[in-house]
């Protein structure tokens, strides 16, 4: 009876501490597009949150509507990081595609995939 005691003891406590653990966990991201000199960068406070939102904002990227060969042709530069924390480590992925507007769309969104992915594995 007492090892019965004990092995429910040992459960709760261990299982207590895991639950205490969680609370001390933060996510946050964010995804930065460069375009020439300008530069904007979206925020985010979970991965949850950006898992939902980048995806609607990679969809609003449009090729610019010019006559202009060279400046329909530039680069477009993507940038995705993502931080957890928790305790006293914190481990940051971050990744970059650099392309053109035609064909940078399907390569970042494989990447922010794949980084997601890398980062629930570390969660």
């Amino acid at each position: 009876m007492k090892k019965i005691l004990l092995i429910c003891l040992t459960f709760v406590l261990f299982s207590s501490l895991g639950i205490a653990q969680d609370k001390n966990k933060h996510e946050s991201a964010y995804l930065k597009i460069k375009t020439g000199d300008e530069t904007i960068t979206y925020e985010f406070d979970s991965l949850t949150d950006f898992d939902e939102n980048s995806e609607k904002i990679l969809n609003e990227i449009t090729t610019p509507n010019s006559t202009n060969k060279k400046e329909k042709d530039s680069n477009l530069t993507i940038e995705i990081s993502i931080t957890t924390t928790s305790d006293n480590v914190s481990t940051t992925i971050t990744g970059s595609v650099t392309a053109f507007y035609s064909s940078i769309i399907s390569a970042i969104k494989k990447l922010r995939t794949q980084l997601i992915a890398i980062a629930i594995g570390i969660i």
